[in-house]
């Protein structure tokens, strides 16, 4: 779904959001998804996205991922990016500038693994990609990134 225009690029946006599966089909259970993850007051951590034509749950194949971490009350956020198809790869967002005061943002809630400071987004950044992404599945082209690295 593009949250821009509105038009139709595949039919359902799945979520793995606080360990659960949500399905987005229509414009306003889009909004409400993206709403929900990155302006709720709670942070998400390793919230997955997928966009696909039919609901991805943890027995689908998708070729593509979005993982997203938010900290709403420190107003940041970071993304990777995974590409299952034969010449794809794994990338993390990749800040203008490190601050040196970055939130350390959680990647893998269960591993226990993180972000490197070099991959913490204003969460306006963060959302612009995350809508990106919502149009076609794609590595988004509105921000910087870096090689894959969790630590």
């Amino acid at each position: 779904m593009n949250t821009t225009t509105g038009q139709s690029v595949a039919s359902v946006v799945s979520a793995l959001l606080d360990n659960r599966w949500r399905h987005a089909r229509t414009q306003e259970e889009v909004e409400a998804l993206v709403d929900d993850l990155v302006r709720a007051s709670l942070p998400h951590w390793g919230t997955q996205l997928y966009l696909a034509d039919q609901p991805v749950d943890r027995y689908s194949d998708p070729s593509t991922r979005l993982v997203v971490s938010v900290d709403p009350d420190q107003g940041a956020g970071a993304l990777s990016y995974h590409d299952y198809r034969p010449d794809g790869g794994a990338w993390d967002s990749l800040a203008a500038t490190t601050s040196p005061g970055a939130p350390a943002l959680v990647y893998d809630p269960h591993g226990g693994s993180r972000y490197r400071p070099s991959s913490t987004l204003p969460l306006a950044q963060v959302e612009q990609a995350v809508r990106e992404f919502l149009t076609d599945g794609e590595r988004p082209s509105c921000l910087s990134w870096q090689d894959a690295e969790v630590v």
